[in-house]
């Protein structure tokens, strides 16, 4: 049977899934997306070859396979992950709205925080978060060191235990 649908809603699903999460650095992922995207371009290259229409066929595997990687390696990294994670204090000290074609994501600027003072700048929030927050507000955010070794970090409550934001 064809299983192009099944191959396609997965690859989104996992990429999707995956947009969401805010990473330091997305570069220490690259082998385990290639690994993946690989692992899945091998399994159904032998069903892709039989095609009439193989350039095609192989540029949509190869999009689909790279797809499927990101979402695979960003998931496991993630999910899979043992770590406890360090809390910090950030002020807010800016936010913006990215509009794409068929997508809107949100934004908040923060000042530099934690061990990756330079690293990020902005974190990628849901709509509620986004419209209840303004510059000059502290959130928290929790710093995970990731199943794969990629850090990640999201926006939490914070709590008395904290460390706070150190003031100039």
């Amino acid at each position: 049977p064809d299983l192009s649908p099944a191959l396609m809603i997965s690859a989104f699903g996992l990429l999707l899934g995956a947009s969401r999460v805010n990473f330091i650095s997305t570069s220490l992922l690259l082998p385990f997306l290639a690994l993946g995207g690989l692992a899945l371009l091998a399994l159904f290259y032998p069903a892709a070859r039989k095609s009439p229409r193989l350039a095609g066929t192989m540029m949509g595997l190869l999009f689909l396979s790279a797809f499927f990687g990101w979402g695979l390696a960003a998931s496991i990294d993630t999910t899979a992950d043992p770590s406890v994670p360090q809390s910090f204090s950030v002020q807010v000290i800016g936010r913006h709205i990215s509009r794409g074609s068929r997508s809107v994501s949100y934004y908040l600027e923060l000042e530099p925080w934690g061990p990756y003072a330079a690293a990020n700048s902005q974190m990628k929030v849901p709509l509620q978060m986004y419209s209840t927050t303004h510059p000059g507000d502290i959130i928290c955010v929790a710093l995970h060191s990731g199943a794969l070794h990629a850090p990640w970090y999201e926006p939490v409550p914070c709590d008395s235990t904290t460390p706070q934001p150190s003031q100039p």
